[in-house]
This record gives C-alpha cells, sequence and structure tokens, in this order.
C-alpha cells in the first residue's frame, strides 16, 4: 500500500484590524483576528464579533495601606525580585 497524501484547499480571510491572533481550529497564527475560514467544502464563518467584556470591572480606591511614592515602589519591586532570585 502506498503512503498518500491529501493536500487540502484552505482560504483565511482575515482583519488586521482586529489585533487578536485567533480563529478556528488551529488556525490562529495570521496577523488578525479570522473572520471566515474555508477547508474544501468546509466553510467557518464569523457571524458576531463582541470585544466587550460581559462584565465591567469595578475598581474600588484602596481603604487602607499607606502611600508610597513611585520611587520607593519600584525600589520595594526591584528588592522582591532579587530575593526570589536568590531563593532559586
Amino acid at each position: 500500500m502506498q503512503n498518500q497524501r491529501i493536500f487540502l484547499k484552505i482560504t483565511a480571510c482575515y482583519t488586521p484590524e482586529i489585533p487578536y491572533n485567533f480563529g478556528p481550529k488551529e488556525f490562529s497564527t495570521l496577523p488578525g483576528l479570522i473572520l471566515e475560514l474555508k477547508e474544501d467544502n468546509l466553510l467557518i464563518k464569523a457571524t458576531t464579533i463582541s470585544l466587550k467584556p460581559k462584565t465591567q470591572k469595578i475598581i474600588k480606591k484602596p481603604s487602607q495601606g499607606e502611600k508610597i511614592t513611585l520611587k520607593a515602589y519600584n525600589a520595594i519591586v526591584k528588592e522582591m525580585y532579587y530575593s526570589r532570585r536568590r531563593r532559586n
């Protein structure tokens, strides 16, 4: 028995104006959102696009803690980074 290779004709329509590398099946490497994908006789088509989150996140102002400057914050983060590196 000979090895047979099957080649499918694949056509993808995408939009770089929506910069999400996403598409159906394993097709997600194009530089934009895939809106339509055709594999031989199979057609997969986007019918609705919603970029809004389903629930709105509400960020509350902290009521505890102390105010620090950006310089002090950066120093704390830097110290935490290096202390974790030393542990590993």
